[in-house]
């Protein structure tokens, strides 16, 4: 048994672990629950960017268009799950328009351009993908996790934001776009 200062000394070791533990919880949450910067309901910020294509894209000229943007990543796991979920969300709802910003590193190669390229053509979708070089769009957007989801609706307001796949699921998103969809995105 152990008596006085010992066994103050002990439940005191405890409680720091613990309180580390839940602070380390709760900054990690706090972390994923705002990983992009944007406000639903808010203007979506405006970017410029060319797509592996080689076209020039800027989301004003999207305006009148329903928007889902995904940041995202060839390397990242949660990213790929999401790719195969919007293969069936482009068949749901053909007019919705998919834009992938990706920034794999500062300096992206055409070995990473051919394997964006790649990973978008295995799950067929119509994308047009941005390659963020210098994480310009990412921080406009103040996106910290990925991959973090986006639908911006046809007058540029942000009408969903969410990190990472796992939170934001195809129950949010197709809520959301059925919501939506009486109103602006003509799904039969």
């Amino acid at each position: 048994m152990k008596t006085g200062s010992v066994a103050l000394r002990e439940t005191g070791k405890h409680s720091l672990v613990i309180g580390s533990l839940v602070f380390a919880g709760l900054i990690f949450f706090a972390v994923n629950a705002f990983a992009a910067g944007v406000v639903v309901g808010e203007e979506a910020p405006d970017f410029t960017a060319f797509t592996t294509s080689g076209e020039k894209l800027s989301l004003s000229d999207l305006q009148g268009e329903t928007v889902f943007m995904a940041f995202w990543s060839t390397w990242c796991s949660r990213s790929r799950e999401e790719l195969a979920y919007l293969k069936e969300l482009s068949e749901s709802y053909p007019s919705l328009v998919f834009v992938a910003v990706n920034s794999e590193t500062e300096a992206t190669g055409i070995k990473s351009l051919v394997y964006m390229r790649q990973a978008i053509d295995e799950y067929k979708l119509p994308v047009a993908i941005v390659v963020d070089r210098g994480m310009k769009i990412w921080n406009r957007y103040e996106v910290n996790a990925l991959p973090t989801s986006l639908i911006i609706g046809a007058d540029g307001s942000v009408l969903f934001s969410e990190p990472n796949f796992f939170w934001a699921s195809a129950g949010k998103f197709e809520k959301v776009l059925h919501d939506l969809s009486a109103v602006t995105l003509n799904v039969p």
